[in-house]
């Protein structure tokens, strides 16, 4: 890994919400997530983000704390009715979301971990 720059997840998620010419997106993070603005002081001058609301970052928690301890499967479907109501692509805005991405099953979702494997590996 000699020479090979550090990448960061978010400006390499900036980089494909502008490759893609994506204009809006949901964010599916924690609340603390949210709050410190880490995806949106780096995104705000290329997309529009939305977030779901307290409830849904409250579930958002639970389903990080569930993945940690291997049991997020209990609530992925009530969340996923959720997320699916924006219609925009979504951002798993912590990286324990990127281990159960398949359990989200969403239609159009931007992996912050694996454009970073993806960049990494075809660099």
């Amino acid at each position: 890994m000699v020479g090979k720059p550090i990448l960061s997840l978010i400006d390499t998620t900036r980089d494909e919400i502008v490759r893609q010419t994506i204009k809006n997106v949901a964010l599916l993070a924690s609340p603390t997530t949210i709050k410190s603005r880490l995806f949106h002081d780096k995104l705000q001058s290329t997309t529009d983000i939305v977030c779901l609301d307290s409830i849904g970052q409250k579930k958002t928690e639970d389903l990080i704390r569930l993945t940690i301890a291997n049991k997020a499967s209990t609530i992925t479907h009530n969340l996923k009715e959720q997320i699916e109501t924006f219609k925009v692509p979504v951002i798993l805005g912590c990286t324990e979301l990127s281990v159960i991405a398949d359990l989200l099953d969403l239609d159009s979702l931007i992996d912050p971990l694996n454009l970073v494997v993806e960049r990494i590996f075809n660099d």
